[in-house]
């Protein structure tokens, strides 16, 4: 197992720079100025002194794939195995008597969420907002706890709104509580190791979120019990936020920059009323980007990608016997884009995966299946599948009243349910009744051991002419080049032009010569 301590947000910061991922302003930054320079740098920022705050703002130390192989230890092409691989072991968590998050404590009044330094993070938004921010909640019926990812706009020192618009764990236990009568307690955990955010957005059946960190971290999580309400937090996070949800009482929340790239609307939203607030003595506040110009290049998008291929491609494996590979690129909101490459053994292969991929999650909007041979990390080389291997009226697949999540602006408003899509699939596998050489793609020849005389040239080529109908069975060009050894290349050219005047060489219609024969 690995040590407790290498899960830290600290630990991960110190490897972003390590690895040259991480771009330091240790002058004093206004919030003000926050935005710009995000959407000026690819890499994740630690501003160290933003003005009027009272800790450290980190951002986009979860948004790209290089960042999440640093995070899980393993090359950018392993993270999904690595994952999976991980995800078969769950770890209950353990409860210790203190940790970290308890150095510094603000109970009731004291608590002021205005010396955060949340910042306005899209030009219409609502107001500050706290966007990386797990929320740990208890089931009263079965005690099992779970945790989400929730964004937090600052209404005052003590209040948020909460967006809890979207079906959600957290959206059905508060309005069970409601139904009840009570208050629903919750802490709201800011900052902590990737790997934390990331089981927020997996399931196992029966396995609660702290087991599936534990997983991923490949030892338990260990808790520590609040101050102010009964709940147990990571002992080793950043920050966490204590309080209650009221039960009766709503709120306008938003607008808010989404993970669509386009905003959502405002919303009455329960209100979270905070009762302590606990962190680390050197406390660093961790915001998610998200949404905006530069979408690809987000905490969200990066998250959730990673959680869509896991659950993706669990799904495709079911479908179809050889699944090859998963992606789903940020640009497309990291949940409504999916590309699925496969060896197809069988017709329709293509199609199940497509299906597959399409009913695994709710946001999963359009798939684009293509074969082995095609990379599905290459945008220029799914647009030459698409452009040569797909026809719309054969490999378009179109899937009406699918269940989506209400986020989607292209939904038709005031038709139904809000939550209900047509989906798309394309698929741009080959056709297994074309020769299966006219899909290949071209790739240059490969020419090994070429040899440094390679350019002395043959003044007569009848002892290369002897050699080639020696070897006589029929192949292409480049087989012929590799078995002459160092023969130029144009010296095989005229060994063939004279072979072809004497009826001795012909090609027949794979592109293959035959030598020493007439033509059949």
């Amino acid at each position: 197992m690995s040590p407790p301590d290498d899960f830290t947000l600290a630990a991960f910061v110190e490897k972003l720079e390590r690895h040259g991922e991480l771009e330091r302003h240790r002058d004093p930054v206004s919030l003000r100025n926050v935005t710009g320079l995000l959407e000026s740098s690819d890499k994740a920022i630690m501003f160290e002194k933003p003005l009027g705050c009272d800790m450290p703002l980190l951002a986009n130390a979860m948004a790209s794939r290089a960042r999440w192989a640093l995070a899980l230890d393993v090359p950018p092409q392993q993270i999904r195995d690595e994952i999976l691989r991980r995800l078969v072991a769950p770890v209950p968590p353990v409860v210790v008597d203190s940790g970290p998050v308890h150095e510094v404590c603000h109970i009731g009044e004291d608590a002021d969420l205005t010396r955060l330094p949340a910042y306005l993070q899209h030009e219409w938004d609502g107001g500050p907002y706290i966007s990386a921010a797990i929320d740990i909640t208890r089931d009263p019926s079965s005690g099992q706890y779970n945790a989400g990812v929730r964004r937090l706009m600052l209404r005052g020192r003590r209040e948020t709104g909460v967006d809890m618009v979207a079906p959600s764990d957290l959206r059905a236990m508060y309005r069970r509580a409601r139904q009840d009568g009570r208050t629903l307690q919750v802490a709201f955990v800011v900052g902590a190791h990737p790997l934390d955010y990331l089981a927020t957005q997996l399931s196992i059946p029966g396995v609660d979120e702290y087991s599936i960190m534990g997983a991923l971290r490949g030892c338990p999580m260990r808790l520590v019990r609040c101050q102010t309400v009964d709940l147990e937090v990571p002992c080793d996070a950043e920050l966490v936020l204590e309080g209650q949800l009221e039960g009766d009482w709503t709120e306008a929340e938003g607008p808010f920059g989404e993970y669509t790239g386009c905003y959502g609307r405002v919303h009455h939203n329960p209100v979270f009323r905070v009762t302590a607030v606990t962190h680390r003595r050197d406390a660093v506040f961790e915001t998610a980007t998200i949404g905006g110009a530069q979408l690809h290049h987000t905490d969200t998008a990066g998250i959730v990608s990673l959680a869509t291929e896991v659950t993706v491609w669990d799904a495709v494996c079911r479908a179809v016997a050889q699944p090859f590979q998963v992606y789903c690129p940020p640009a497309g909101t990291g949940l409504h884009h999916t590309r699925v490459a496969l060896r197809v053994r069988d017709p329709g292969d293509g199609r199940n995966a497509i299906a597959a991929a399409l009913s695994s999650r709710g946001n999963t909007k359009h798939v684009i299946a293509v074969d082995d041979d095609i990379d599905v990390f290459s945008d220029s080389m799914v647009e030459w599948a698409i452009a040569t291997r797909f026809q719309a009226d054969r490999d378009l697949v179109v899937l009406p009243g699918m269940r989506t999540l209400p986020l989607d602006p292209s939904l038709p408003p005031h038709e139904g349910s809000s939550t209900v899509t047509a989906k798309m699939g394309i698929d741009a596998t080959r056709r297994h009744d074309r020769p299966g050489d006219i899909f290949a793609i071209p790739l240059p020849p490969f020419l090994e051991n070429a040899a440094h005389n390679d350019g002395n040239r043959l003044s007569d080529t009848g002892q290369l002419i002897g050699k080639l109908r020696q070897n006589g069975e029929p192949r292409r060009f480049v087989d012929w080049l590799r078995d002459m050894g160092d023969v130029h290349q144009g010296d095989l050219v005229r060994a063939f032009d004279e072979l072809r005047e004497k009826g001795l060489l012909w090609m027949d219609d794979d592109g293959r010569y035959h030598v020493g024969q007439a033509e059949k």
